[in-house]
């Protein structure tokens, strides 16, 4: 056992090697090394200062002083979801999703693709059907067998974002017939 001294009472307490990074000998006690040891920052969105405690520092989060500022921040324009606007059609496109014809797109191209993650080789776990041309900006493509690409979840959030620059890349392996090998 490592014998410590809480900095905020003062008293001796007794910690496992394991445990050596432990700087308080209670939770009120880090509660109140907490408050005492706040750090300021400046909302990103509205530019009001706030406190946080450090280690919501070190690790990047609290970018926003609330709810409000962070969904203000990621909203619309600013959002990762954002389409240039088209996202009003996302009614319509949820209902397209969940049509018999789609779902059975979705299947064809994961039987096609053997249930496996065309970037990486996963099978057995959850997978994605991507459209290479996509869903929003290419309707005609949406049920195009061709057009699809079986990913696993970390594949296909890997790369949300920069789909464009996977469009070649996916078209050579469905096309080219590598697709299962």
């Amino acid at each position: 056992m490592i014998s410590i001294i809480c900095p905020v009472c003062q008293l001796s307490f007794e910690v496992y090697p394991s445990r050596s990074k432990q700087q308080t000998c209670s939770r009120p006690c880090k509660n109140q090394a907490q408050i005492v040891n706040r750090v300021t920052k400046q909302c990103l969105y509205c530019g009001n200062d706030f406190d946080v405690i450090p280690s919501r520092v070190k690790d990047g989060r609290d970018k926003y002083c609330s709810y409000q500022c962070s969904h203000k921040a990621h909203s619309g324009e600013n959002s990762n979801l954002w389409c240039g606007g088209k996202m009003c059609e996302y009614p319509k496109l949820e209902q397209i999703r969940k049509s018999k014809d789609y779902q059975l797109w979705r299947g064809q191209v994961f039987e096609r693709d053997l249930y496996t993650c065309q970037e990486c080789g996963l099978s057995g776990c959850e997978l994605n059907a991507h459209h290479i041309y996509t869903f929003i900006e290419y309707p005609e493509l949406r049920l195009d067998l061709n057009n699809g690409i079986t990913l696993c979840k970390d594949c296909h959030l890997d790369i949300r974002g920069c789909e464009s620059q996977f469009q070649e890349h996916f078209c050579e392996k469905i096309l080219g017939g590598l697709h299962g090998s």
